[in-house]
């Protein structure tokens, strides 16, 4: 006979199909899940989630122009290579004679010099490069 477990020369890693019973007599019930395709069983209706479109920002060629200038005066002014988004958007809104750029404008316009790899942004710093 073999050694139950705790005697000596007991190998835990041995497997014969003794074991096997032994594991099925312990095993629990398992329960089935309510599957995605079952209809709700509380009584209400299932929807689907609702579907958000995002509209990208835009800015005109003028006003990208603008922010470009005003943008590449405020580093040069500065003296630094990155920024932090609110004071660099501060800075070039105050350099600014006529209508500050919203954040919208903003956005789309580093979006743009960031696809043009004038500019990269990374946790709300912009780097110029």
């Amino acid at each position: 006979p073999r050694p139950k477990p705790g005697e000596e020369g007991h190998d835990p890693f041995e497997w014969d199909s003794d074991d096997e019973e032994d594991a099925e007599s312990t095993e629990r019930p398992t329960t089935r899940s309510q599957s995605s395709g079952d209809p709700p069983t509380n009584g209400t209706t299932a929807t689907q989630p609702e579907k958000t479109v995002t509209v990208a920002p835009i800015i005109s060629e003028d006003r990208l122009k603008t922010f470009t200038t005003t943008l590449a005066r405020v580093f040069r002014d500065e003296r630094v290579l990155s920024l932090s988004k609110v004071r660099l958007t501060s800075a070039i809104n105050s350099a600014m004679g006529g209508e500050p750029f919203d954040a919208g404008e903003t956005a789309a316009a580093l979006g743009q010099l960031t696809d043009t790899n004038r500019v990269m942004v990374a946790d709300d710093i912009v780097f110029l490069i």
